[in-house]
Parts: structure tokens; C-alpha cells; sequence
């Protein structure tokens, strides 16, 4: 986004340094992690962290001083701290956001993963915490705040009688894994009646990008850069690109916030390895540990293997359907029912500008228009490396 249209974004807020240091000191003073080698031990925000959760709470309404944001959306590979951040998160909005009978829920695709994902770890973090356990009674499926009369609940399923009213806050975990988008607009329908509900949306990429989860990805990625205006979306991306070395640790450490911390280059060097010598697990190292959506249909072999068989499997002899792109617009239906011979349509891209090259739909070039005696040709120019080629048939 341009620097002066991100400046017209904010000309109507102020950023609240004390309500941002107030979210970051709940987190670092008042939650323990209640599992594995740490449990026990204060819950200290890692950087990235404690730059999001700033963002989402300190910036708020010159006029009415609510929150700027009334979205979270977080998308991550495993392993990032993303249910514990969520849990953490859970109990702020229910016990420290200073909402008097504050309904927060958490909702996953069923009951047993919203409970594993994140009310235990939560209730687990209650229990740890002196002061807490104090203010908030845990039960099986549920937290309350008896001074406030709030409550911290578990939803799942179908939205038939289970939507709740006025809720506050939802937390909501792998996204990517939700069927239905009915009960979402049945929970977001609920929080009407609130002055600065939230809405926290955790999660990793996904196989199938038919999905809610996959349209949220979308609609971040078009408010990040500017395409659509949502003042209230507070959207964070971390992942490789499509095109990058996947075996990079450079790529790694870009994808993961917590490389080094609770991701460690031994344990994706392991996970990559498995990738390439089973090319079956590609797809799922691609999506759960760089965060890239792909295709679960989608398997790969590697070059060096593919090589080894050219000599018994013909590979070499299969047709792929080589195309050059000039560019891509796009248009109205009304201005698509206008064209007529002779109309002229802007195009995406310069005159002079490289052409993409595709093999199968898949970029793998760029290049120039040449003549070839009275035919049209294509010289090629940057090229992608023969394993990426092989990944385009």
C-alpha cells in the first residue's frame, strides 16, 4: 500500500501505548505455559508477537477511543505458538479487556479439537496462574468470571442452538479444517449488539482453496496491498512463496516467526528431507511447515528420481501445451458486453515487458516475441531450473 494512502488509513485514530504495553504485560506477567520442558515458566512474547497484538488492541478511535481493528486473522505454519497465543488471547478478551459480561468462544470444526487446541491449554494456564485461578473458575467445558459475569465457552458442529448470543469475542482455530461457513455468519451475526467486538481467526494453509479459510487468505492478502479498503481487518501472512527453494533454509526462517525458538533447523531438515525422498509428503511439509496453499491432489517426484527412470519410463516423450501470456485484466460484465471490433483493452502489463512463459498453466519463463520466418516465436529469457519444469507436467 502506497505510503500516503496508509496514512489516510490512520488519520482518524491515535495509537494507545499504554493499552498496547497493557496486552503485552498481561501475556508476560499473568500466563505460564502449562506443558513440556517450559511448564511452569511466565509466558514471554517473541517479538513478532508482541508486534501483532500491539497493533490489534493500541490503535483505537480518535472520537470514541474504541479499537481500530475488529479482526485478527493469522495465518502460520505448525509449531509457531499459534494455539497457545490463541488461548492466551481467549482469557484476555474474557478477563482483561475490562468487558463487562463478556461472552468469548472458541470454535474449531469439533468439540475435541477446540477443547485440545485451545480451552486446555487455556484452563491449564487459569490453573497455573495464582491470580487468575482466583478471578476465573474452570469447568469441564467452560471458564466463568464471577465478578464480571462472563464466560468463556466451547462451540462446534452445526449452528443449530449452539450460536449463543451477544458474544464479544471468537477465537477461532484452523480455519482451513472448517466446513461450512453457516455457523461463522451465525457467530458474527451475534456480536452485533457490542460496541468493539473481535473476531481472532488462527490458522495454517490449507489443500482445498474452495474454502471460507482460503477466501479470508484472499481478502488479507487484497487489504495488505491496498486492492480493498477494511480498516478494521488486521491481517498477517507468514509463508514462502509458490516459487521459492523449499530445501532454502533462508526460506524456512522467512516462513516461520519462531525459527530458532520453537522451530529448529534440525527439525526441518528432517521434515524436508522426508519431502524429497517421499515426494507423497511434499504437499504437506509445502502446507503445514511454509504455510504455501496447494493442492492435496497435487504429488511430485523428485528431478534426480525422474532422471533414474528416463531410461525405462518414456517420461521424456509425454506432450506438455506450451502458452505465452501478453497480460490479464479485469473487467465488468457490462464492459465485457460492450467489446466490439475494435475495441482496446488495457492490459496488466508494459509494452516492452518480458512475456510468462507456461508449461501446463504453470509460469516457468519469461521471454520475448521473435519472428520465425512468417510464424511468431518466443525467445526465452529467465528460466526456472529442470526440477521446477519437471513439476509443471
Amino acid at each position: 500500500m502506497p505510503l500516503t494512502a496508509r496514512r489516510q488509513e490512520f488519520k482518524d485514530y491515535f495509537f494507545d501505548r499504554e493499552e498496547a504495553a497493557r496486552i503485552v504485560r498481561f501475556f508476560n506477567t499473568q500466563l505460564t505455559h502449562h506443558v513440556g520442558e517450559l511448564a511452569g515458566q511466565p509466558f514471554t512474547l517473541e517479538r513478532w508477537q508482541r508486534r501483532i497484538l500491539r497493533r490489534f488492541v493500541g490503535w483505537r478511535h480518535k472520537v470514541t477511543g474504541y479499537r481500530k481493528y475488529r479482526t485478527l486473522y493469522l495465518e502460520v505454519p505448525r509449531k509457531n505458538g499459534k494455539s497457545i497465543l490463541a488461548a492466551g488471547l481467549a482469557i484476555y478478551f474474557l478477563d482483561a479487556d475490562r468487558e463487562k459480561g463478556a461472552r468469548v468462544v472458541c470454535y474449531a470444526l469439533n468439540e475435541e479439537q477446540a477443547k485440545e487446541a485451545v480451552f486446555d491449554v487455556a484452563s491449564g494456564m487459569v490453573e497455573r496462574s495464582k491470580k487468575l485461578s482466583e478471578r476465573i473458575t474452570v469447568f469441564r467445558k467452560s471458564m466463568s468470571v464471577r465478578k464480571t459475569a462472563s464466560r468463556f465457552n466451547l462451540i462446534s458442529g452445526s449452528k443449530k442452538g449452539k450460536h449463543g448470543k451477544n458474544l464479544s469475542a471468537l477465537v477461532g482455530d484452523e480455519v482451513h479444517e472448517w466446513e461450512s461457513r453457516d455457523l461463522y455468519d451465525a457467530l458474527r451475526t451475534s456480536m452485533g449488539t457490542r460496541t468493539q467486538p473481535v473476531e481472532i481467526y488462527l490458522t495454517t494453509a490449507g489443500y482445498d482453496k474452495n474454502t471460507l479459510c482460503y477466501e479470508m487468505h484472499e481478502w488479507t492478502e487484497d487489504v495488505n496491498a491496498g486492492r480493498v479498503e477494511d480498516p478494521s481487518h488486521l491481517g498477517v501472512i507468514y509463508a514462502a512463496h509458490p516459487d521459492d527453494d523449499w530445501t532454502d533454509e533462508k526460506v524456512w526462517a522467512k516462513a516461520n516467526p519462531n525459527y530458532g525458538v520453537s522451530v529448529s533447523k534440525e527439525y526441518m531438515e528432517r521434515k524436508a528431507k522426508e519431502a524429497y525422498e517421499r515426494p507423497e509428503t511434499k504437499n504437506n511439509f509445502l502446507v503445514k511447515n511454509l504455510n504455501v496453499w496447494t493442492n492435496a491432489s497435487q504429488q511430485f517426484i523428485p528431478y534426480d528420481a525422474w532422471k533414474e527412470c528416463a531410461g525405462t519410463v518414456e517420461l521424456e516423450n509425454i506432450d506438455v501445451v506450451l502458452t505465452v501470456e501478453v497480460g490479464r485484466t479485469e473487467i465488468t460484465i457490462r464492459d465485457l458486453l460492450r467489446l466490439n471490433e475494435g475495441s482496446v483493452v488495457e492490459l496488466d502489463r508494459l509494452a516492452g515487458d518480458p512475456l510468462d512463459i507456461l508449461v501446463n498453466n504453470t509460469k516457468i519463463a519469461k521471454g520475448e516475441v521473435v519472428m520465425v520466418g512468417e510464424r511468431v516465436g518466443i525467445r526465452f529469457g529467465e528460466i526456472v531450473d529442470p526440477e521446477k519444469r519437471v513439476e509443471s507436467i
